[in-house]
Parts: C-alpha cells; structure tokens; sequence
C-alpha cells in the first residue's frame, strides 16, 4: 500500500510532535516538519508531499501567505489549515488563497484523521466548530453585496456624502442636485438597505469602506 506523503508546518515542537504520531502509520508518511514559511517552501520543493497540514500563524509570515505560495508552485498539493482560534475571516481567506481544509487544533485523532482523508479525496473539510460562524459571515457579505448593488449610481454618491456628516442642502450643492432629490434618494437608500435613519446609514458606510 502507497503510504501518503504528509508535511506538517507549525511553529512548536510539541503540536508537529504529537500530529507527527497521529498521523505517521500504515496510510500516512511524515516526511517533512517545518517551522515557518520560508523552511516550508525549500522543503516542499525538496519533495513534494500530498498535502500539507499548516498552523495559520507562523514566525516569518502567515499560514494563508504559506498556501498561496505553495498552491502557485504545486496547485495538486492538499492544504489542511490548523488553528487554535476562531476567526472566520482566516477561514474565507485561506479558503481563497486554495485551502481545502479548515481545523482547530482542539479536534480529535479520529477528527483529524478523517479531515485529512478527505482533503486527499479531493473533499472539502471545514471544522464543525467553525461552520456556523463562517456560514453567518458568508451570509452577512452576501446580504451586504446584494444591498449595494441595487443602489443607483447617484445614490451611491449620494450615500457617501452622508456618511462625510453633509447636509442635504450641501450634498445638492456639491451634486448638483435640487434638495428635494437628495431627499428623495437618501429616503430611497434607507428604505433599500433597510436603515432607519441617517446616523445608521453613516455607520454602514464606514463599516463597510
């Protein structure tokens, strides 16, 4: 039976120490260990392993930087990001930069093993700890990307001289627009982003720009 290539890269000893013994068997074989990104990419391009399981914050860059690099230069290489905190932002960048995998170091042996057999199948596997959160914040920028696009493109104009503290009457000097358009389009864009007033409609803009 052909063993799986398998390369860890964390920046302690113990945590590549005890994946090392979880995973080094019949089915997997570790053959590189790597504490930061630069020793992870000479390493890879020593040998080229299956996949790579790697620790999202390293010494000399970050585990998402680590993929991306490694994914240009071996696009059929499996990456399984480790973690020991909940950030779905991390989450949708690594995902982005190629990974197919997502996991809290908290997880398991029988856990790991099973993300890690999957990510080989070509199966995406994202941390059930992870997946309300993440689908929450998928959600929201979905929500957030639909909103705007049905914005006009003078409301769009007009949105973000609110969000600048500008009157309506300024806003109609400087777009050359009467003030009852203005008012027309700021009652417009509260009622199509679902705001209440134009404090919070200040707060949209900074939010999201």
């Amino acid at each position: 039976m052909t063993k799986h290539k398998v390369m860890i890269v964390d920046d302690h000893d113990v945590v590549r120490m005890g994946l090392r013994v979880l995973l080094d068997d019949s089915e997997y074989e570790v053959i590189h260990e790597a504490g930061g990104v630069t020793e992870a990419l000479r390493l890879v391009r020593q040998k080229v392993p299956d996949i790579v399981l790697l620790d999202v914050r390293l010494p000399d860059g970050t585990g998402i930087e680590a993929c991306r690099l490694i994914k240009q230069e071996f696009p059929e290489v499996r990456i399984l990001m480790l973690t020991s905190y909940e950030d779905e932002q991390a989450v949708i960048e690594a995902i982005e930069a190629g990974a197919s995998g997502y996991l809290l170091k908290q997880i398991s042996r029988e856990g790991l093993r099973e993300a890690v057999g999957k990510v080989l199948r070509g199966e995406a596997f994202l941390d059930p700890a992870l997946a309300m959160s993440v689908l929450s914040s998928v959600r929201k920028l979905s929500r957030s990307m639909i909103q705007e696009e049905i914005l006009t493109k003078k409301e769009k104009e007009v949105i973000l001289k609110v969000a600048q503290g500008k009157s309506n009457r300024q806003i109609a000097q400087e777009l050359y627009l009467s003030e009852h358009t203005v008012r027309n389009h700021v009652s417009s864009i509260l009622q199509k982003l679902n705001l209440a007033s134009r404090v919070q409609l200040a707060n949209y803009v900074h939010e999201k720009h």
